[in-house]
């Protein structure tokens, strides 16, 4: 090999190389985060690991998760004796640093010409993205999705220029689809890019017939079984986020223009879209840019999330950095001299990587606090488990072995104290999941359904200060209705704890008191006033 060419390819690898340390390092600054809606999905792997079914109370088929096969690939490795979070998060760090590689290969083999600059580009983006590192740790399936989505769009547009090729992208996107409910999407896409194909070919290929038969072979088993053992056609959770009608629609455009802004901006996402509507554009920029439409139009409809960093957007991050770094290297070319390529592109991904440092630094400095300046951006830890985990200690320790606990926050709390839970929020409840947005911006709940339950605890999210300042509500519109009901205000009363500050406890019941605590101490022990 030519020597130049040994240069460049040492300083590609190093670059790559550089770009595996940031993200390993960046994903160490956030494995503490582990975010309280992957203790649902523990629940659920948990309990078909007893073989009680994917229930996430025994005995009731609700699906209260989207992640299917990241939930029976924790049950496995549970089943094994691993520790279903510590699993969760190597398996997402692990598939986060696929993802990266995945991006660097898009990149080149997009661009036309096998652009190293292009690849390289792409890598130190995502690399250095917060939002990227930290849900490739945080407990969930945002990378391990990410990483089926990338691998079978990569993988189908090889089988469109190489028919002979098995379709693996087939199985690549069913299991996709089976990871997260958003998976169709690619399916969708990648069907109707088919179509166009073989109407433009005037016959249909054997390669579409054998992709369509290996999605339909693998995927309809799946989507019946789920239609037997659950009853709807959806996830429960889907049910329990949408139908809020126009304030649907309007959270989603918030959260992608809060994404975008916070994602290199609106220059670079507009960026990505250029490549498409070139006369030259080839056939993989136009899928890639395609499928990027179809996420982003997807998120407006959905509507916003309350987890923080977008981890809806996260999945489709590669893609964006891919298509935008092609188009951005492409662009300097044209406007800088051959000869100051290498010292202009230097200078630009040094300032990148510098930025995205930087910015890492603060916001892990300032996710520990409240600082209204950066509150969209930063990691939010009263989402974390680490929030509710002290608690869902307490609970277990005062309450009685057969208590109930109707909820909020679906997550550590039901998962540590192993009670049965009614999801105040409808996760997890088919009943409230089902009903008509009735709060102001169109939010579901029925507090005399929770109540006629007779739980044992109710988690609210009004403190003794706010209830006294007469805020209650403020939090989440469900617990006005709640303190507006009779027997809420006749069979219930706040625990005198500030661990437990917003829970009530039904009248009736007697709690244990603490261990090792004086029964004269009432910080501690106790008391229902």
């Amino acid at each position: 090999m030519h020597p130049s060419k040994l240069a460049v390819n040492s300083r590609t690898r190093l670059g790559f190389l550089v770009a595996i340390v940031l993200l390993v390092s960046f994903q160490a600054a956030y494995w503490s985060y582990t975010v309280d809606d992957a203790y649902i999905s523990y629940r659920y792997a948990e309990n078909f690991a007893k073989g009680l079914g994917l229930v996430f109370n025994p005995g009731e088929r609700v699906e209260g998760y989207t992640n299917f096969l990241w939930t029976v690939l924790l049950a496995g490795v549970n089943k094994l004796g691993a520790d279903t979070a510590l699993a969760s998060k190597l398996i997402g760090a692990i598939a986060g640093l696929v993802v990266l590689f995945l991006t660097a290969r898009t990149a080149r083999l997009f661009s036309g010409n096998g652009d190293r600059a292009a690849a390289i580009t792409a890598v130190f983006l995502l690399a250095a993205t917060p939002s990227f590192a930290l849900w490739s740790v945080a407990g969930l399936e945002t990378s391990f999705f990410g990483l089926l989505l990338l691998g079978g769009a990569v993988r189908f547009l090889h089988e469109l220029e190489h028919p002979e090729k098995r379709p693996l992208s087939a199985v690549l996107m069913v299991m996709c689809a089976m990871t997260r409910p958003e998976g169709v999407l690619l399916i969708a896409l990648s069907s109707g890019f088919l179509a166009y194909r073989c109407w433009n070919a005037g016959r249909v290929s054997r390669m579409c017939i054998i992709w369509i038969l290996a999605v339909l072979g693998l995927g309809l088993p799946y989507f019946l079984w789920r239609l037997q053992y659950f009853g709807h056609v959806f996830p429960n959770t889907f049910y329990a986020k949408t139908g809020r009608g126009i304030y649907q629609i309007g959270g989603g455009v918030l959260y992608i223009a809060s994404a975008v802004k916070n994602h290199v901006g609106w220059a670079f996402l507009l960026l990505a879209f250029v490549p498409a509507f070139s006369a030259k554009a080839s056939l993989q920029t136009r899928y890639l840019t395609g499928l990027l439409a179809t996420w982003l139009a997807y998120n407006l409809y959905k509507g916003h999330d309350v987890l923080p960093l977008y981890r809806f957007i996260v999945p489709i991050l590669p893609v964006w950095f891919a298509l935008a770094s092609v188009a951005f290297t492409g662009l300097v070319r044209q406007i800088q001299p051959q000869r100051n390529n290498r010292v202009f592109m230097g200078g630009v991904l040094s300032a990148l990587v510098v930025g995205t440092i930087g910015m890492n630094a603060v916001l892990l400095t300032l996710s520990r606090s409240n600082h209204p300046r950066l509150k969209e951006y930063q990691v939010q830890l009263q989402l974390a488990g680490s929030y509710f985990m002290p608690m869902a200690e307490r609970l277990r320790a005062i309450g009685p072995p057969e208590s109930s606990i109707a909820v909020i926050d679906a997550g550590v709390i039901p998962y540590v104290t192993g009670w049965y839970t009614i999801d105040r929020w409808g996760l997890v409840d088919e009943h409230i999941a089902h009903m008509a947005g009735g709060g102001p911006l169109g939010e579901k709940f029925d507090e005399a359904y929770v109540l006629a339950k007779r739980p044992t605890f109710i988690q609210t999210h009004v403190t003794t200060s706010m209830e006294r300042a007469g805020r209650i509500g403020v939090g989440w519109a469900g617990d006005a209705e709640l303190f507006s009901q009779e027997a809420f205000r006749r069979d219930y009363v706040r625990i005198d704890d500030p661990v437990l500050d917003s829970f009530f406890v039904r009248k009736d019941v007697a709690l244990r008191p603490l261990s090792g605590r004086s029964d004269n101490d009432s910080s501690v022990h106790l008391i229902n006033k």
